[in-house]
């Protein structure tokens, strides 16, 4: 249940691959690690109740996530969060869990590696519904966390966002 005090905070990275390939692409794993690690790095600095909670498939399904040393970190039932987090963060957009999150109460930071596009319509939903931080690449091809952004993102005091369009859309319930 939420708890007054500080925000609890929901990271769920996607799962790391190793050599299979999913589409919508996403980076490789080496890249992806570093921006999760990157991105975990910057949310522990905040103010917040910070959980970290790892794709429970993919290349470290059973095992130590390589997150662990560096953040609270759950594996299993991400409906257990769904009541309990006050802001979700997350990277990648084909997954249930993000879905799930847009049916809730709580707010949603979206950071948009470039790992999938959305139809028009469902991009301008999910953009009214989540505050979406476009995501910059560097000469190298790695993505650029814009921590202060973020930062503003999580710890934004804004409304409460309206689920009703994601509910209406996925759970057929206003």
């Amino acid at each position: 249940q939420k708890k007054p005090g500080k925000p609890r905070v929901v990271y769920a990275p996607t799962q790391l691959l190793g050599f299979r390939r999913l589409l919508p692409m996403q980076p490789p794993d080496v890249i992806h690690l570093d921006w999760q690690m990157r991105v975990v790095e910057a949310l522990r600095e905040l103010p917040v109740e910070f959980i970290c909670q790892p794709h429970p498939e993919g290349l470290f399904k059973g095992r130590p996530h390589p997150l662990q040393p560096f953040a609270t970190t759950l594996r299993g039932n991400f409906e257990a969060q769904l009541d309990a987090a006050d802001v979700f963060v997350f990277d990648y957009p084909s997954t249930t869990a993000l879905w799930e999150a847009a049916c809730t109460d709580a707010r949603i930071v979206y950071l948009n590696i470039g790992s999938g596009e959305l139809s028009p319509e469902i991009d301008r939903l999910f953009r009214e519904r989540a505050r979406v931080i476009d995501v910059a690449y560097d000469t190298h091809n790695r993505p650029l966390l814009d921590a202060l952004a973020l930062r503003e993102a999580v710890l934004a005091n804004a409304p409460p966002p309206d689920p009703a369009p994601f509910r209406c859309l996925l759970a057929g319930v206003k």
